[in-house]
C-alpha cells in the first residue's frame, strides 16, 4: 500500500510535538475506534491510529463522522487530514477535517496480516 502514499506529506506519530496547532496529516492502523453520541444526539468518534513509531488520537465531530464515519469499518490503513491540538505535553488529539481509506489489493493486506515482523513503513 505504501505506495499509494505521498509519505512526504504524512507526520509520524513521533513527531506530532513539533507541529502543534498545524493541520497534518498522519497514516495508521485503526488499533481502536470509539463511537459516543453527543448531547444533541448526533454521533461523533474517537479514533486510535497506530503507524510503525506509536499511536496517534483522532477526534472525528459529528459534521466529519456523518461525511466520513462510513469509511471506519476495518484497520484500513487510513489517511486523516486535520488540526493537531496539544494542551499538554505528551498529549496531542487530530482533530479530524477528512478521513481516507487507503485502498489496497486483497493479496496486499493479506501478505501484511500474515507478517510476522512489525510493519514497514516509508
Amino acid at each position: 500500500f505504501e505506495e499509494h502514499i505521498d509519505w512526504a506529506t504524512i507526520v509520524s506519530s513521533a513527531n506530532l510535538e513539533e507541529h502543534r496547532n498545524e493541520r497534518i496529516r498522519v497514516c495508521g492502523w485503526l488499533v481502536t475506534s470509539r463511537r459516543v453520541a453527543t448531547s444533541s444526539r448526533r454521533y461523533m468518534k474517537f479514533l486510535t491510529l497506530e503507524d510503525r513509531f506509536g499511536l496517534c488520537e483522532v477526534v472525528m465531530f459529528p459534521e466529519v463522522y456523518e461525511q466520513y464515519g462510513h469509511l471506519v469499518r476495518t484497520h484500513g490503513p487510513y489517511i486523516v487530514t486535520g488540526k493537531l491540538q496539544s494542551r499538554l505535553p505528551g498529549e496531542a488529539n487530530i482533530i479530524a477535517e477528512k478521513v481516507q481509506l487507503v485502498e489496497m489489493q486483497k493479496n496486499e493486506i493479506e501478505h501484511l496480516l500474515m507478517k510476522k515482523q512489525p510493519l514497514e513503513w516509508g
